[in-house]
């Protein structure tokens, strides 16, 4: 609930009235959430059995907010963006895989990858998907070793933003923990 000051005039809104200004607002603009965990919950919901949880449960909830497109955390440092996987690379290629599935059935959603994909999408009214890392760990290659044949995988995959630091050391950066 939003609860407003008495005597002001103004009405008591639920949490789930918009102000017609606000609606007007995100209508008219192309709103992104750039750190969105829609990664964490869709395999549940697609182990649950939900057959097209893209168009049915999150397109609805993600329009109402008047967003436009998500940056979905598709791998990072540790297991909870990584699909539940000590192996975090394999666990980022396991979501990928997934989310381009799931695009291929859904009529709504569509991965961009350029700022042309975004423009597109908001002219045929689709929510874009962005790919991006909670942290460089799926980007590493083998100890000891300088190769950039990770990075230039998951660019060629989607990837288009990747959180260097994050609450892990990676050979990027420390994190705040370190």
């Amino acid at each position: 609930m939003f609860y407003l000051k008495e005597g002001t005039g103004c009405k008591v809104k639920t949490k789930w009235e918009i102000d017609k200004r606000a609606r007007r607002l995100a209508d008219e603009s192309f709103f992104i959430n750039i750190q969105d965990q829609l990664m964490m919950e869709l395999p549940i919901r697609k182990a649950l059995g939900e057959e097209n949880p893209l168009d049915d449960y999150y397109a609805p909830r993600i329009r109402m907010g008047g967003l436009k497109a998500l940056a979905i955390t598709v791998g990072g440092n540790d297991t909870c963006t990584c699909n539940l996987t000590d192996h975090v690379a394999i666990g980022a290629l396991n979501l990928i895989d997934m989310i381009h599935q799931e695009v291929e059935k859904s009529n709504t959603f569509r991965i961009c990858e350029t700022a042309q994909d975004l423009e597109d999408c908001y002219k045929n009214e689709k929510i874009g998907l962005i790919f991006t890392s909670e942290g460089g760990r799926m980007l590493e290659a083998l100890p000891d070793e300088d190769d950039m044949s990770l990075v230039r995988t998951f660019y060629r995959l989607g990837l288009r933003q990747v959180g260097v630091v994050s609450p892990a050391r990676t050979r990027a950066a420390d994190g705040p923990g370190d």
